[in-house]
């Protein structure tokens, strides 16, 4: 009876220690830390990364990331371009996964400071357009959204940290954006997608001002923020000028 009671106890705590390991495991916020823009080098990554999607669709991927971030699906996903790497020694010698895991985690690490930076050029879009439309219904809901997106970025470059402008600075410094865009790029002639918004931007870029309010996304309301037509007359003037420059 003893013996029994030892080994139910002894499954007991090894049950619960299997769950604990589990749960840390599968901890999405315990894996991004993982990741920093310091440790990411992009060049190497880039210079690899058309070879190693093209092998992914090859290989009948249909994501090019786990299916979600943490270190259980990060390493199955490790696990399943195994073969990948075989192939070509060169990825796994750059240590090529890390980085593509990491350039995933960087982007959910950053994601605030990735979508300020995309709405800057939504703005600047939808300011260049809306000169040139006359006084209608579509022209006032585009101002709308460029008065949304004004009050949004400008709440939150009011509660950015130091911790938080010094991020601000080493993407800049880093050219980070434009590398996201660049990435993206190579994503979509292998068929996949890293950021859809950037699909967005490059098509706006070929609309008219009418064009883009069928497609606006909605804008979060910061506390105290409120329509206004009040730019208008500054939007006329000033045109792109109104903006905060963008990221990239």
């Amino acid at each position: 009876m003893g013996m029994q009671a030892g080994i139910c106890i002894a499954l007991f705590l090894g049950l619960g220690g299997f769950l604990v390991f589990w749960l840390i495991a599968a901890d999405s916020k315990r894996y991004l830390v993982r990741f920093d823009l310091a440790t990411w080098h992009e060049q190497e990554y880039l210079g690899a990364l058309p070879n190693f999607l093209q092998a992914l669709h090859d290989h009948n991927f249909n994501d090019p990331w786990p299916m979600h971030p943490n270190a259980v699906n990060g390493s199955y996903f490790a696990y399943r371009v195994r073969p990948i790497l075989k192939i070509r020694p060169s990825l796994r010698q750059r240590n090529f996964v890390f980085h593509h895991l990491g350039l995933e985690a960087i982007i959910q690490n950053l994601n605030p400071y990735i979508k300020d930076a995309i709405m800057a050029e939504q703005m600047r879009l939808a300011v260049h357009q809306v000169i040139k439309m006359e006084d209608t219904a579509d022209r006032d809901r585009l101002l709308e959204f460029i008065d949304a997106v004004r009050d949004y970025r400008a709440a939150f470059e009011e509660s950015l940290t130091e911790y938080d402008r010094a991020l601000l600075a080493e993407m800049k410094a880093r050219h980070f954006m434009e590398t996201l865009r660049s990435t993206h790029a190579i994503f979509q002639e292998h068929g996949f997608t890293l950021l859809p918004e950037f699909t967005m931007l490059r098509r706006w870029e070929d609309l008219t001002g009418a064009e883009i309010v069928q497609e606006l996304p909605s804008i979060p309301r910061a506390r105290g923020q409120r329509k206004s037509r009040s730019h208008l007359a500054a939007t006329r003037q000033s045109g792109d000028r109104g903006s905060h420059a963008p990221l990239a």
